[in-house]
């Protein structure tokens, strides 16, 4: 079975910057956390909203 592909550090920047700002934090949490998907939206939809720019 093959690898799984990982994204390098300037690739998960590159794709944060590439998106909506408002998913910027939802990426880069799910890039360098070991959050799940519900951790993540829930975390990002509870009073995190307020670190957008």
């Amino acid at each position: 079975m093959p690898e799984r592909p990982v994204l390098t550090v300037a690739e998960v920047f590159a794709l944060a910057d590439a998106i909506a700002p408002r998913y910027r934090l939802l990426v880069l949490l799910a890039a360098f956390t070991t959050l799940r998907f519900g951790e993540l939206a829930r975390s990002c939809g509870a009073g995190m909203s307020t670190w957008r720019s």
